[in-house]
């Protein structure tokens, strides 16, 4: 296969292309109202937010009542003296 003809050019871009160059009138403009937009997404943030604190919540709860760690809420007790 040969990529590359007399010229020392590439065969495949010495072909004159018709490209249109870019404009502002190209770009996509918004459609629909931004507080659609905005409630969408904040269903979603809320979402997350309740299913990050509901994992929080539930991993502190784990920890504590599994005994895995203590969270030194208070000082711990003296042992009673022994005689």
């Amino acid at each position: 296969m040969q990529f590359f003809d007399v010229k020392g050019t590439r065969s495949s871009s010495s072909k004159a292309l018709d490209i249109k160059p870019a404009t502002i009138n190209d770009i996509p403009g918004p459609c629909g109202t931004w507080k659609d937009h905005y409630d969408s997404r904040q269903k979603v943030y809320n979402a997350q937010l309740i299913a990050g604190l509901v994992v929080l919540i539930s991993t502190i709860t784990y920890i504590k009542t599994s005994g895995v760690i203590f969270f030194n809420f208070f000082p711990p007790e003296e042992p009673a003296e022994s005689k």
